[in-house]
């Protein structure tokens, strides 16, 4: 062996050391990643190895919640989760808009995320909802399903809201579809509408309430290197270059074609161009030019009258940035302006056509010139809207004073980034006073609704050109938490369709007051969630026609939720009668109570476009009594209608535990109203109803003297029996026409009967378990119309309805567990073979008997019968009904017989839950 010298003995000693050392350290500390590692891994603690799942089995990825660590906009570690509402907006990027929210959202959150802090007295609530219930005034803002962010502040003395939502696309998450729902619903836009706004309620001492309110509307451009963005909204661009400007001239009220002499245009309107050219260098070339028609009438003045359409058209210069327009103009006018513009590609060219705007309208319906005048408009397209108000509540000198003033700023641009601007201002306002002194009650109301007042906003989108209408007070008649529909009847008497048609006459629809006597659906679009859905019943869908007067959140008039009026169906008819025997006020005498009124309008306090005050005073002696006179004046600002009114009325009630129950009502009205008011209502008929459809109001009180009389009685004091009976008439005795209220009614009366008598109900008790429940109800109605024929000059009578019900029924009851209740009943039976004939002048019948048509008299059969079991299932209480049901149809006249006589069964298997 060779022999070491000193030095690599120190050297070997010194590696002994390094490797002892080294697997001490192994040892005694834990193991760390190193930058040595085998080159198909990124690192061996990646490397898990096999894995058996025979014991422990294996847990799927999660699918509901993917979470991670999230982080604010400074690097400030917040949680780790998931994203769940994400709203941004990003100007210089394209479609730099964008909402996004989660399946968690809707699944955990329901669609509701509240967060709420205290301090001292201060209490704050911060809310993002899909349906939120927000309110600051009713002709500011008044929406039952908000969908967006609410911030409310609360001091006692001093409160506040802030809101904000993007309008276009705010993605509704529906609640009976969480299944269908993506992880996160994300929507981009390059161009969309957003509201902000706010509310601040001061209390002054003990004696005054005062409340700010402001809410903004406005459109916004994204992805532009230059957007010309503001609170005022920017504009859609369109394609100026070989296009045209149009102004449209029409009579403004076409429907009343023996009263109007329509329009007249005295010369060619004056139409001034400016905007510049773009030169060589950095600047442009301004210019200034008159333009003439390319399409305009052989000669002057035109008159235009009905539905006559006078439209004048130029060419648009390239660089064109404003346009102002002159016109002399006379009578019942209508001024609208649009514009046509290429669209499509050179080898599928199309024209395309803005939105159109009215711009000038007469105020009345003025035949004689004596309006005469020059007006003048600049042309824009609708970019946003502001309106803000004040509001207060004051108690003074014994007085509870209520009132309101509001303005409304459209603001318009036209159609060019550096188009010029317009803001027209309109206003509404109102004042309410009334005060109690003793047996006495004093009350008046003053108000104006300006034509031009509107709490909507229709605007032209950016991405597609398409018209999109927004509004902030809901039509919700029913005050429940879905509005009735998209309302589209803008202040003042006219209404405009909210889709793309590329067809200028029907872009945007302005129709006048008579014109709404032929309002049709294209103009209202119904909210589903208010029309009964077998498939998919929503909760209090529907509370039409908008009462609720136990408060148990059913439909009055659809006890059971099956989306049929009781009054037309088996067995609960016997409960209900059409709203026509329902005793209320009528002010806008349409002969639907307004309680029970679905009109077409948003819930402004006032008519739109009308002004006018109310005087009233009451004489209250008791509880049971009240008697009250007063005079309306009501005026149509913009078109020639009217409702005044001078009238009476009392109410009496009296309930005794030994008599009963009786109420007398009378109404009688001086009334000359020629103010259609048309909605919706549901459509009867002999045999059945049909759902809601449109109604069109007609002018029945346009010079009238009306009377309403109701007398209800009721006795129910004797163990298990009760007796009703009720009757209503209605008289509107009509004056000639005059030349002040301009009646195209006829002299004569329009009378309605409404009664019920007997209604019946005894119950025959056989023992604990069983009974027989025994009612009998007989309704008749009959509505007739006299007047006096033109050609004769002698009184007609025109019988538009006369019917008559009788309604027979026996229910049978047992208890057969106590949880198991077999239920039987027949409405209407016979004594003879029913394949032969129904009974037809037995009590026993159910007979309708229509008295102008004979054609429509039937007998009909109906048998019930259902088994229903009450149990407890997982904490639910739950309800199984289980029958069926036949109905037998027997036409009285041969002929009609052998057409209609029917006979079928119904099968009901039906669960309900609840707690």
């Amino acid at each position: 062996m060779a022999k070491m010298t000193n030095g690599t003995i120190r050297r070997f000693g010194l590696l002994r050391f390094i490797l002892l050392a080294g697997l001490i350290g192994m040892m005694g500390f834990p193991a760390k990643p190193t930058f040595a590692q085998y080159i198909n891994l990124p690192s061996e603690s990646h490397d898990e190895g096999y894995e058996n799942y025979g014991i422990d089995g294996y847990e799927n990825y999660a699918r509901e919640i993917i979470s991670r660590k999230l982080y604010d906009n400074f690097g400030n570690f917040l949680v780790e989760g998931f994203p769940v509402y994400t709203l941004r907006h990003n100007p210089i990027t394209l479609d730099g808009s964008s909402l996004g929210k989660s399946r968690q959202y809707l699944i955990y959150f329901q669609n509701l995320i509240i967060s709420q802090d205290k301090y001292k007295g201060f209490s704050s609530s911060f809310i993002i909802g899909d349906a939120v219930r927000t309110r600051f005034s009713p002709h500011i803002l008044n929406l039952a399903r908000f969908n967006g962010i609410r911030w409310d502040g609360y001091t006692g003395k001093n409160n506040f809201s802030m809101i904000s939502s993007r309008l276009t696309d705010p993605i509704a998450m529906p609640l009976d579809l969480s299944v269908s729902v993506p992880q996160v619903t994300t929507r981009n836009y390059s161009w969309a509408t957003y509201l902000l706004g706010g509310t601040w309620r001061t209390e002054i001492g003990d004696v005054l309430n005062l409340t700010g309110s402001y809410v903004n509307m406005f459109q916004t451009e994204t992805g532009n290197a230059r957007p010309k963005n503001s609170l005022s909204g920017a504009v859609t661009p369109i394609n100026t270059k070989t296009g045209y400007f149009v102004i449209r001239i029409a009579d403004d009220s076409p429907g009343a074609n023996e009263l109007s002499d329509g329009a007249i245009l005295y010369e060619r309107p004056i139409v001034q161009v400016s905007g510049s050219i773009p030169a060589d260098s950095a600047t442009s070339i301004p210019f200034t030019t008159f333009l003439l028609p390319i399409q305009e009438p052989n000669q002057y003045p035109v008159d235009i009258a009905g539905t006559d359409i006078q439209e004048l058209k130029y060419e648009l210069p390239d660089g064109t940035k404003r346009i102002h327009a002159t016109l002399s103009l006379a009578n019942d006018y209508s001024v609208e302006a649009y514009q046509t513009y290429p669209v499509g590609t050179s080898d599928a060219p199309r024209t395309g056509y803005s939105q159109s705007m009215l711009v000038a309208r007469a105020d009345g319906n003025v035949k004689d010139q004596s309006n005469k005048k020059r007006i003048t408009f600049d042309y824009g397209m609708n970019t946003g809207k502001t309106i803000y108000g004040l509001a207060l509540e004051a108690n003074l000198l014994g007085f509870h004073f209520n009132g309101e003033f509001d303005v409304s700023q459209l603001h318009q641009k036209f159609p060019d980034p550096d188009g010029y601007v317009t803001n027209t201002n309109a206003s509404s306002w109102y004042l309410q006073s009334k005060r109690r002194m003793g047996m006495f009650t004093v009350g008046a109301e003053f108000f104006e609704m300006n034509p031009n007042y509107q709490s909507d906003l229709t605007i032209m989108n950016g991405s597609d050109s398409s018209t999109y209408y927004f509004s902030l007070v809901d039509d919700n008649d029913d005050n429940d938490r879905y509005a009735d529909g998209s309302s589209i009847i803008a202040p003042g008497p006219y209404g405009y369709s909210a889709t793309n048609i590329l067809n200028p006459q029907n872009s945007t629809k302005w129709i006048s007051a008579a014109a709404l006597a032929s309002f049709s659906d294209q103009y209202y679009i119904q909210n589903q969630n208010e029309v009964y859905d077998a498939q998919l019943p929503r909760p209090d869908a529907g509370i039409f026609p908008g009462v609720d007067e136990n408060n148990d959140g059913v439909p009055d008039d659809d006890q059971n939720s099956n989306g049929e009026p009781d009054y037309a169906e088996p067995f609960m008819m016997f409960y209900r009668d059409p709203q026509r025997f329902d005793f209320g006020d009528d002010w806008n005498n349409n002969d639907v109570i307004d309680s029970r009124e679905n009109d077409l309008m948003p819930d402004y306090l006032y008519r739109p476009d009308t002004k006018g005050h109310h005087v009233f005073s009451s004489f209250q002696p008791g509880r049971n009594f009240i008697l009250t006179v007063g005079t309306m004046r009501q005026d149509a600002i913009s078109f020639a209608g009217q409702n005044y009114s001078d009238y009476l009325k009392f109410n009496y009630y009296l309930q005794k535990p030994n008599l009963g129950r009786l109420q007398l009502g009378y109404s009688g009205k001086r009334v000359q109203d020629n103010i259609p008011d048309p909605g919706f209502q549901y459509q009867e008929s002999a045999i059945g109803y049909s759902m809601l459809f449109n109604y069109n109001a007609e002018l029945y009180y346009q010079n009238s003297f009306a009377h309403s009389y109701f007398a209800l009685l009721g006795y129910d004091q004797i163990p298990n029996l009760m007796i009703e009976g009720k009757i209503k008439v209605d008289v509107n005795h009509q004056y000639e026409p005059d030349r002040v209220h301009n009646a195209d009614t006829h002299q004569g009366d329009v009378t309605y009967y409404g009664f019920v008598f007997p209604k019946i109900s005894y119950r025959i008790p056989l023992n604990e378990s069983m009974d027989i429940l025994l009612q009998y109800k007989r309704r008749e109605e009959k509505r007739e119309e006299k007047f006096r024929d033109a050609n004769t000059n002698l009184f007609v009578t025109d019988l538009r309805y006369d019917r008559r019900w009788s309604i027979p029924i026996i229910r049978f009851n047992y208890k057969m567990t106590e949880k198991t209740q077999l239920r039987l009943g027949y409405q209407g039976f016979s004594t003879k073979n029913i394949h032969d004939k129904l009974d037809d002048k037995g009590v026993f019948a159910y007979r309708y008997r229509d008295f102008k048509d004979a054609n429509n008299d039937f007998n009909k059969q109906i048998f019930l019968g259902t088994i229903a079991n009450h149990t407890q299932y997982g904490g639910y209480e739950l309800w199984l009904q289980v029958g069926f049901q036949t109905e037998t149809v027997r036409y009285v006249e041969p002929a009609i017989a052998a057409l209609k006589d029917s006979e079928n069964i119904k099968i009901i298997v039906e669960v309900v839950a609840g707690y």
